[in-house]
């Protein structure tokens, strides 16, 4: 039996539950492709052949590609170390 894969999806915020339970949207109208930060985070775009994902950590935003993960903060204020590199 083969396994299947499942995939949860972000949904567009102001969806009408009416509309939607007459089947008046198409899927791609109500899925949010971008994503959700509460929900596995917001796909930025591609960089390097990777998918940038920006989600939320516990010590704040942070950005995600590949192997790679920053901290918002240090792109903001131009820091260019890792969290665990700063003393």
């Amino acid at each position: 039996m083969e396994k299947k894969k499942i995939e949860y999806k972000s949904v567009k915020q102001n969806i009408d539950l009416a509309k939607l339970k007459r089947g008046e949207y198409e899927l791609a109208d109500v899925v949010d492709e971008k994503g959700n930060i509460d929900m596995g985070g917001i796909k930025l775009g591609i960089y390097d052949s990777n998918e940038i994902i920006l989600k939320r950590g516990k010590y704040g935003l942070y950005f995600v590609w590949g192997e790679q993960k920053k901290y918002v903060i240090f792109f903001i204020f131009g820091f260019h170390k890792d969290v665990d590199n700063i003393y």
